[in-house]
């Protein structure tokens, strides 16, 4: 599949932000799990850096792992997912207890 080689050229370095068509691929990989439920709002998301010892050991034109830290609020209740940018596909999902995210009104 070409999906993960056309992902990582929109990039030129594995620390580089999350693109728009990432941002989108991680708002599709959401939408598409079944534990993304009515009333869930992403308050944040960002690049979920690579373990430092992938990043030492990639070289230009290299492919890199791009995942994506997002977490999403429903009223008090707090969840991080990480979502694999170039499957499109949500790999973990858990509820962080004790803490509450804001999320701006539209």
């Amino acid at each position: 599949m070409l999906l993960p080689l056309l992902l990582a050229a929109t990039t030129a370095h594995p620390l580089d932000a999350l693109t728009s068509a990432e941002h989108w691929a991680v708002r599709e990989a959401l939408r598409s799990d079944k534990r993304f439920e009515g009333g869930l709002r992403v308050a944040s998301q960002e690049l979920r850096e690579p373990p430092k010892a992938e990043v030492l050991a990639w070289t230009s034109g290299k492919p890199f792992r791009r995942e994506a830290k997002v977490v999403l609020s429903r009223g008090l209740q707090t969840i991080e997912a990480i979502v694999d940018v170039a499957a499109r596909r949500v790999i973990a999902w858990h509820e962080v207890k004790g803490f509450a995210s804001f999320v701006e009104s539209e």
